[in-house]
């Protein structure tokens, strides 16, 4: 009897052991390396500090995620995360930049669409993240010939639109995010009658342009 609870131990000390050994291997130190830079151009994102995401995918059914880390890029755009990642999960990148609002991260770096920045597990990953910089656009709006019933409007997609009644002389400051090519809609009532034009808007990353729209 003594023999079998020996043996008996023997063995659930060894399959715990193995157990362990089993979770251990399934623990990969892990250094994600890179550097953020600009869609397109393949530029450095400098001087302003990016915050680069770790994620870990805990419901895949239902795109759930958990932040495992959050560091900011140095001046030249570099990043690093070093972190012990398991090889039976699943883990991604994104970029975010609430202070600064330099760029939009491109749809494809973001957690929950089906391109995003896959992580792999173990050793040394470079991993370069590449956003799509605002651009913005500074509208004139001016009414040359003003007329007491006229009615302006513009129309920018995305909630952005704006109505003027009688003279109008005003300016608006817009960006299009990730959409560095916009169309942008107008239409003035004038003695009844409804006049609709459109422009295509072309931004320039990391600046505004002026746009004088008269009529």
């Amino acid at each position: 009897m003594k023999a079998l609870q020996y043996i008996s131990l023997t063995l659930l000390f060894y399959a715990l052991f193995s157990c362990e050994k089993l979770e251990e291997r399934k623990v990969k130190s892990t250094i994600i390396k890179g550097q953020v830079q600009t869609y397109g151009t393949n530029e450095a994102v400098k001087g302003a500090p990016v915050t680069v995401i770790l994620w870990k995918e805990f419901d895949k059914l239902n795109e759930g995620f958990e932040e495992i880390e959050a560091v900011q890029t140095d001046p030249e755009g570099y990043y690093t995360i070093q972190q012990d990642l398991r090889t039976d999960e699943r883990y991604y990148l994104s970029v975010d930049d609430y202070s600064y609002k330099l760029y939009i991260q491109s749809s494809w770096l973001s957690p929950t669409y089906s391109r995003r920045a896959q992580v792999p597990v173990g050793g040394v990953q470079t991993i370069n993240l590449k956003p799509v910089a605002y651009g913005y656009v500074n509208f004139h709006f001016v009414s040359l010939n003003p007329q007491p019933d006229d009615i302006f409007g513009y129309s920018l997609g995305g909630g952005a639109a704006e109505k003027f009644y009688g003279g109008v002389d005003v300016f608006r400051v817009w960006d299009f995010g990730a959409n560095l090519q916009h169309n942008a809609y107008f239409q003035l009532q004038r003695n009844g009658e409804w006049k609709n034009w459109n422009i295509t808007v072309e931004t320039i990353p990391f600046d505004t342009i002026p746009m004088l729209i008269e009529f």
